[in-house]
């Protein structure tokens, strides 16, 4: 496995083999998952593996066995040293989704075979339009690329690529846009699958207070395991907002399904050559201190921004002077203090997740997506 490969994903409960020839490649991390399905218990585990030709031999046990919730949060003193990169980690069983409906997408794609459509979107140096493969002439993709006005610097030429790499890491998730695949030439540019449910920014604008509580908090779970899912690739976003959750149509009798697009731009674009790169609404304290190093619960605190907004349908807006420290801001207004008929305990989910000091927030997705999961429970 190459540096920029993802980790290999295996079903324990079906055999694998690899050839990897005949090179033997000794701790390789591979994460296995094995879900015993609905009431179930679900397994995962980080193994470190002698890999030889032919077989894949696990050196090391399952690193933990749990029931349908992952354990507790940590206390927030001992937050900030959870490392979701790290070879303990827990699990989700599958949830039960709904199906998207469309043709299968190319295994990848060259510039040339593209015939590119109209414009759909846009924003700072890039823009998005529709087009179509040859080979695949049901698939619907979205195609996008630097725009050509002036002559493009070779360093952000080289971000727009390392976003595509990063993107790419996040496989073939269901609640993660699917990159076909990249490029440089003509100019750089990124094959995607266009989802044609519109985003969440367009949703919005026509609920005044906000999504149906609980379509909204179904939503917010499948984007909080999602964030768990890909933290663990060690892949974050730090530029989730509305705009970039897009839905896959499905049947008409089941929500359509969310999912995040634009992963790794605003990492990659953060030398200020873009303005559009970071939306100061939905950005985490952190993220306006240029010394500051951002991690996974700088995605914690911006899908929390995400989280009032399906509820209230305003983006929240944390008070404090300019030039106060992180710790000394304070939360914006409880989501049931506009929105009667929320409980309090999705006050408290939200507060969790918007704390000033990254210390203080959820330690992991995994742990707001629990939260999550017990507010969608506990809705009529």
């Amino acid at each position: 496995m190459t540096d920029d490969e993802p980790p290999r994903f295996v079903t324990t409960t079906e055999q694998f083999s690899a050839d990897f020839g005949t090179t033997t490649v000794e701790s390789e991390p591979v994460l296995v998952h094995s879900l015993a399905g609905e009431g179930g218990r679900a397994v995962v585990g980080v193994y470190s593996t002698e890999i030889h030709e032919g077989e894949c031999h696990l050196a090391v046990g399952i690193d933990e066995t749990v029931p349908r919730k992952t354990a507790e949060p940590q206390s927030p003193d001992t937050a900030a040293n959870d490392d979701p990169d790290a070879e303990t980690t827990v699990a989700r069983p599958a949830e039960k989704v709904p199906e998207p409906v469309g043709p299968p997408l190319p295994e990848s794609v060259t510039y040339s075979e593209l015939t590119i459509g109209e414009r759909v979107g846009d924003g700072g140096f890039a823009e998005v339009r529709a087009a179509t493969v040859e080979s695949s002439p049901d698939a619907e993709l979205a195609v996008k690329r630097l725009t050509d006005e002036g002559t493009l610097a070779r360093a952000t030429i080289d971000r727009f690529v390392e976003a595509a790499k990063l993107w790419a890491q996040c496989g073939d998730h269901r609640h993660v846009v699917s990159v076909v695949d990249w490029g440089k030439v003509p100019r750089p540019w990124i094959a995607m699958e266009r989802l044609t449910g519109g985003d969440l920014r367009q949703r919005l604008r026509d609920a005044d207070d906000g999504l149906a509580v609980d379509e909204g908090l179904w939503i917010a779970s499948m984007l909080a395991e999602t964030l768990a899912d890909v933290h663990h690739l060690g892949v974050r976003h730090f530029d989730l907002r509305a705009r970039n959750v897009l839905f896959a149509s499905t049947t008409d009798e089941a929500w359509d399904l969310p999912k995040i697009g634009d992963w790794g731009v605003a990492k990659t674009q953060r030398s200020g050559d873009d303005p559009t790169a970071l939306d100061p609404r939905y950005a985490a304290p952190e993220q306006f201190e240029s010394d500051r190093e951002l991690d996974h619960r700088t995605d914690i605190y911006q899908l929390g921004t995400v989280l009032y907004e399906l509820l209230t349908g305003r983006v929240p807006t944390a008070t404090g002077a300019e030039g106060e420290s992180v710790a000394e801001r304070s939360l914006p207004t409880p989501p049931s203090e506009l929105r009667p008929e929320l409980p309090s305990s999705v006050d408290e989910v939200v507060q969790a997740a918007l704390a000033p000091a990254p210390s203080e927030r959820y330690s992991r997705a995994i742990y707001l997506a629990d939260a999550l999961d017990d507010l969608v429970d506990d809705t009529p």
